[in-house]
């Protein structure tokens, strides 16, 4: 132990900061190869049997139900339902602009009768 202590007093601060440095670097090193070993799922997948990959599943429904034409059949049910939508909320601004119109024509109406009534 004297004789490490006495070389590492002996040796020049770059040496000292080099050999920091170097035995932190291995000691990381070390850890990090350690986890990687006993992380590694090569070592289990060997001893546990693999499972054959399923490759097709067998139902009693239509299988293009759940797929694609099922999504397709989806967005233009929602396309149909929002353009029905908004043709009934243009129709509804119609009624509203057009109960506005006949509004203002009957208080034009009632100022018009007034108008002739005063001049008659």
């Amino acid at each position: 132990m004297q004789n490490l202590q006495s070389l590492y007093e002996n040796l020049t601060p770059t040496a000292k900061r080099t050999l920091a440095i170097g035995g932190t670097v291995a000691v990381v090193g070390t850890l990090v190869a350690v986890a990687m070993s006993a992380a590694n799922p090569d070592s289990s997948a060997r001893s546990a049997p693999s499972k054959p990959k399923v490759e097709a599943i067998l139902t009693d429904d239509d299988p293009r139900s759940m797929g694609l034409d099922a999504l397709v059949t989806q967005i233009q049910n929602l396309q149909k339902s929002q353009y029905r939508m908004e043709q009934a909320m243009g129709l509804r601004e119609k009624e509203k602009q057009d109960d506005r119109t006949q509004q203002h024509v009957n208080e034009l109406e009632k100022e018009l009768k007034e108008l002739r009534n005063s001049l008659a």
